[in-house]
């Protein structure tokens, strides 16, 4: 098989979308929720109680500062374990119906998510993604006849990991209506480097900078305990090219964004829509690019995004909650249209020990 024919009838992997940072906030995956809405304490402070979801594109999961604009407490911890699965055939080009690949790519893998909140309105978030991704049939004609040696391989491994920080600016509790944060970080995939020609690659092999803010409001939700949550946030990732400088950069600068909302009539669970999704500033249609390259998949002008469905059970008496998540790619160019991500897991809350019950 020419390396032009494959070129048109393959797909690119967005490797870093909804992974760690939205492709999530970060926003990659992602990775998208994995914090309840904050109750407030009788001092007036916010404590963050962890819920899970794990949200992400093919490749990644994205993990971001939390979900929305609110903090962690001073002094507390939350952590996330979760996993999730992937599943693509169908891709769109720069125009036209979807194609088929042939073969389908499916991902597994696991998300550990580790947030501490450093004062009052400032956390930081730490995620480490482990992910494995196949293609179902490697005898396929668009394997056996692929452009590069070991492109259908299995590829297993750490996936792109982050580092977020979040600053709260606004406070409802104290400016109503809405929570208003700075979001920031980096997140690399260096580690990722020599499998990034592979069509199951697990990144592009290079690192991100991101920059963002996001916000939401939270409030009760009648006379039983409930309560309604709604965000959104907005990131740019700054993308360290491969090859190329400014417009014609190697991967191209992106944009990112997650919304969501959330209800729960009793405070116990909640249902909720949520969506997230990216668009790439710069890049070539797959008709138009070389995957002989190994820089062929992070040349493509790839955009998309997934909506979904969440549901969240709260946790008692220091018991973990659970978060499980249903996404499916809604918008697609020169990436996956028919993407479908499932995902769940569970989050714990440790709060620091207070003196005073007061506070915050």
């Amino acid at each position: 098989m020419s390396s032009h024919r494959v070129s048109q009838s393959l797909p690119s992997t967005p490797t870093h979308a909804g992974s760690t940072a939205i492709r999530a906030p970060s926003l990659g995956a992602p990775p998208m929720g994995r914090t309840a809405p904050p109750r407030r304490s009788a001092g007036g402070g916010r404590v963050g109680v962890v819920s899970a979801c794990v949200v992400g594109l093919l490749v990644a999961s994205p993990a971001s500062a939390g979900e929305g604009p609110w903090t962690v407490s001073a002094g507390d911890h939350t952590l996330y374990l979760g996993g999730d699965w992937g599943r693509w055939q169908d891709y769109r080009g720069g125009s036209g119906d979807p194609q088929s690949l042939g073969p389908g790519v499916s991902r597994g893998g696991g998300l550990g998510v580790w947030t501490a909140g450093i004062r009052e309105g400032l956390d930081v978030e730490i995620s480490v993604p482990f992910q494995t991704v196949r293609v179902d049939d490697p005898q396929a004609a668009n394997c056996t006849g692929a452009p590069r040696a070991g492109w259908c391989a299995t590829t297993q491994g750490v996936g792109r990991m982050s580092l977020m920080a979040k600053l709260r600016l606004v406070d409802e509790v104290f400016r109503p209506p809405v929570t208003l944060s700075l979001v920031g970080g980096l997140e690399t995939g260096e580690h990722t480097a020599r499998y990034r020609g592979r069509l199951t690659n697990l990144g592009e092999g290079q690192s991100d900078a991101l920059a963002g803010i996001s916000m939401g409001h939270s409030s009760r939700a009648g006379d039983q305990g409930g309560w309604f949550r709604a965000h959104l946030t907005a990131l740019a990732a700054l993308r360290a090219g491969l090859v190329g400088e400014g417009f014609d950069k190697v991967p191209g600068n992106e944009l990112r964004a997650q919304a969501g909302a959330m209800w729960s009539p009793r405070g116990h669970v909640g249902i909720g829509l949520g969506a997230y999704g990216f668009h790439r500033l710069s890049g070539d249609d797959i008709g138009d690019v070389s995957l002989d390259s190994p820089n062929g998949f992070a040349q493509l002008a790839s955009t998309q995004v997934s909506a979904g469905l969440k549901v969240h059970v709260a946790s008692e008496h220091h018991m973990p909650s659970l978060n499980v998540s249903v996404f499916r790619s809604v918008v697609a160019r020169n990436a996956p249209s028919d993407e479908l991500t499932v995902g769940a897991g569970l989050g714990w809350n440790f709060p620091r020990i207070r003196d005073d019950p007061f506070e915050p």
